[in-house]
C-alpha cells in the first residue's frame, strides 16, 4: 500500500485457539490425583516443544482438557495426535 510515499506492508493477525479434550480407554477414572500434576506438567512441555502456548489445562479422573494457542504455520492438532506415546504411533 502506497501513502504519501510510503510503502506500508500489509500485516495479518491470527489468534488460533484450541480446545482438546483426551478421554482415557472407556472413559475409565485412571487418572489418579497423584499423577494430574505430572501428566499435565508432561502435556504442557509437549506442547511448548512444538511451539504452541498452554493457556489452560485441567480435567477429571477420566479425562484431560487443554486450551491452547497455535502459530498459523504450525500444521494444527494433527501434530499432537501423531506424537509418539499418544496411541497414534
Amino acid at each position: 500500500m502506497l501513502f504519501d510515499g510510503v510503502v506500508f506492508m500489509g500485516s495479518t493477525l491470527s489468534n488460533l485457539l484450541y480446545h482438546i479434550v483426551f478421554s482415557t480407554k472407556i472413559r475409565q477414572s485412571d487418572i489418579v490425583a497423584g499423577i494430574g500434576p505430572e501428566l499435565h506438567r508432561d502435556i504442557g512441555g509437549i506442547v511448548k516443544g512444538e511451539g504452541g502456548i498452554l493457556l489452560e489445562i485441567g480435567g477429571m479422573a477420566d479425562h484431560v482438557q487443554l486450551v491452547l494457542k497455535l502459530k498459523p504455520v504450525q500444521p494444527g492438532v494433527a501434530w499432537f495426535f501423531g506424537h509418539p506415546g499418544y496411541g497414534w504411533c
